[in-house]
């Protein structure tokens, strides 16, 4: 049995996986948005309460931003409280667990690899959720750069001097392309709009999340159509710019976004004419977790 945690902007998910892959058990807390250290005594919470009911011999953790593997720190991220945090030293001297920390796109490419459900050995994995992180694999290996830190696609500017990133650039493509960046794409249309999203949607608007646009293109909405239409072209511009610099045999996308894949490669299809297939990860959101998990074996 193996136990990971896949930390994101909103929740941290957490689950005991099995060699075959099959998650025996899974759940989730809310990321603290303040305290870097409230997230990891959360985790070793959730280490105490499973250690009760299985075994295991290490634990892995997956988080966005900047992390560095080798050294067991969170050097930054955009998205959560983490700053030069010593993750691992932090966890294993309160749990007595071996911890493995890495980023967790680079976890969800590994994940996706390690399942046996790609055909290819080279490939990268754009994730999507509060913001947009980045997995490459390269014969068959997590590539991670030569400090441990490559793969942010995120933070690639695709829009010069455009929107400002928790990071200190602007124009980054999670700005652009993340779940967060369609909820504000929605949230803008239902205000300016008087389409059917943006009627019904209007004096509801705090309730408004990644899944609106979808629902609403499905009842025919034309300003939900608007909306996804523009966000497809961002999403499609970050795609365009990784297939020129490393021309891999596949993109895979993962997220919860991608649970609505029809539509979304419906839409993406639209304005990518390359050749690189572009595909929807088949472990979808439990992709980070899985490879948190396992991201032991790796390092």
């Amino acid at each position: 049995m193996y136990l990971g945690f896949d930390i994101g902007g909103t929740s941290v998910k957490y689950g005991i996986v099995d060699e075959n892959f099959n998650i025996i058990e899974k759940s989730s807390f809310a990321t603290n948005q303040h305290s870097d250290i409230a997230v990891l005594d959360d985790i070793c919470n959730a280490v105490e309460y499973m250690k009760g009911k299985y075994s295991f011999d290490y634990i892995g953790i997956g988080a966005p931003g900047f992390v560095d593997s080798k050294k067991g720190y969170i050097e930054g991220s955009a998205n959560t409280p983490f700053k030069h945090t010593a993750v691992v030293d932090y966890v294993e001297k309160k749990t007595g667990f071996k911890t493995y920390v890495a980023n967790d796109a680079n976890c969800a490419a590994y994940g996706e690899y390690i399942y046996g459900q790609t055909d290819t050995e080279n490939f990268v994995m754009i994730t999507i959720g509060t913001g947009v992180g980045g997995g490459i694999i390269l014969n068959g290996k997590l590539f991670t750069g030569s400090t441990g830190l490559a793969g942010e696609i995120g933070h690639i500017v695709i829009r010069h001097e455009g929107l400002a990133c928790p990071c200190g650039k602007r124009g980054c493509y999670e700005q652009y392309a993340s779940a967060t960046a369609l909820v504000r794409l929605t949230k803008e249309k239902v205000k300016k709009s008087d389409g059917l999203m943006s009627s019904e949607m209007k004096n509801k608007i705090d309730s408004i999340d990644g899944r609106t646009v979808f629902d609403y293109i499905r009842k025919g909405a034309t300003d939900a159509k608007e909306v996804l239409d523009k966000y497809a072209k961002y999403l499609v511009d970050g795609i365009e710019s990784i297939c020129s610099l490393l021309q891999p045999d596949a993109i895979i996308l993962a997220g919860g976004i991608t649970n609505d894949k029809e539509l979304l490669m419906e839409y993406i299809s639209k304005y990518y004419k390359g050749s690189t297939p572009v595909k929807i990860a088949k472990l979808k959101s439990d992709a980070g977790l899985i490879g948190a998990a396992f991201i032991g074996k790796s390092l």
